[in-house]
């Protein structure tokens, strides 16, 4: 029934964990809001005056979300597979090959448009599998919910100030939506060096402090 305060979430031993957590989320959740959600806009755009104008956000929309399915099963087996950062590691990389390749190789569209974006939404969507099973070893039982939820949703509140900068970035590109989100994507690439700074954790729950 004890209180926890941001000023003990930002204890000397508490700090590391907070700002990790909160740069990790921020990584998963502006490289999906930032680059991978313009698809539909962006399906639209090259999709326009052909024969599949009508239904190819659709079609595009169920490929994607048949890889979404599984990455979101996928991210937390993996962490559990090759442990935190080795996992982490192999999703920055491949989601930023995978988010290029979807919006750099493709100019019209064609079945190539479904097949790249479910192949980037099984990575895109394992971050959020990853999340849940990392952020709770970064704190003990008293603090969990607190750390694990200040860290995923101050990365919610980034993301939006980011979201505001990559339709600025659709703008000052006169509205070419493809170099904004592949410029967007560059935040897993950032996500590569976070990594480096995080606790680990061994794949277990942070111990209780003595009293």
């Amino acid at each position: 029934h004890a209180r926890v305060s941001l000023r003990e979430l930002f204890s000397p031993q508490y700090r590391r964990s907070v700002i990790v957590g909160s740069l990790l989320s921020t990584v998963a959740l502006l490289g999906t809001w930032g680059s991978f959600l313009w698809l539909a806009t962006y399906v639209d755009k090259i999709a326009e005056g052909t024969a599949q104008a009508g239904t190819a956000k659709a079609i595009v929309s169920q490929w994607q979300s048949i890889g979404q399915v599984a990455g979101g099963f996928m991210g937390g087996i993996l962490a559990g597979w090759l442990g935190n950062k080795r996992s982490w590691l192999l999703l920055c990389g491949a989601t930023w090959i995978s988010v290029m390749a979807l919006f750099g190789l493709t100019t019209e569209f064609d079945f190539r448009v479904g097949l790249l974006a479910m192949v980037a939404g099984l990575f895109v969507t394992a971050y959020f599998g990853w999340l849940p099973k990392y952020l709770p070893e970064l704190f003990p039982t008293h603090i969990r919910a607190t750390g694990q939820g200040f860290a995923y949703n101050i990365g919610r509140v980034l993301t939006g100030l980011g979201v505001l900068g990559a339709g600025m970035l659709a703008q000052a590109f006169h509205g070419d939506y493809r170099r904004a989100a592949m410029t967007m994507a560059t935040v897993y690439l950032l996500g590569l060096i976070v990594i480096f700074f995080a606790p680990d954790t061994g794949g277990r729950m942070r111990p209780d402090e003595e009293k």
